[in-house]
């Protein structure tokens, strides 16, 4: 008996400090939402269904931490890149090129700092402060995975 004791109590321990381990988890760390694809035309339709006016593709954009081209669109009046990644575990797996505070992308250092979304194959990157927008794309989008 006094060994199931010692044993169960092992056990919860374990767990605990697993369980502890995994809240400093980067992957915990990163709100990147991979169960649920988004498609690009999707994301335009439930952004402009926020009432935002959207003007797209305005450009293609290359950043040279992503291996795809970007889409470079306009909402009131501010740019956003899009990315379309292959499926949702390539797009996580570009997250990680990008610093937790979004100031800097494997040395690139951006001018503003950017807010950076995930959700399935979408990461979309928007380097203004207008609250309503950020309101908009965080509805759909979820939370940031970096940035500030």
């Amino acid at each position: 008996m006094r060994h199931k004791v010692f044993a169960m109590t092992m056990l919860v321990m374990i767990v605990a400090a697993v369980a502890g381990c995994a809240t400093l988890s980067p992957i915990l760390l990163r709100p990147a939402s991979v169960e649920s694809d988004l498609t690009y035309s999707a994301f335009i339709t439930q952004l402009r269904e926020t009432g935002a006016k959207v003007i797209e593709p305005i450009d293609d954009i290359h950043q040279p931490f992503f291996s795809v081209i970007g889409t470079v669109i306009l909402a009131d009046d501010e740019y956003i890149q899009v990315f379309k990644f292959d499926d949702p575990e390539a797009a996580e797996e570009a997250t990680y090129a990008i610093t937790p505070d979004g100031d800097s992308a494997d040395g690139f250092q951006w001018a503003a700092h950017p807010h950076c979304f995930m959700k399935g194959s979408l990461i979309v990157l928007y380097g203004g402060t207008n609250q309503t927008l950020l309101s908009d794309l965080r509805q759909i989008l979820g939370l940031q995975f970096a940035g500030k």
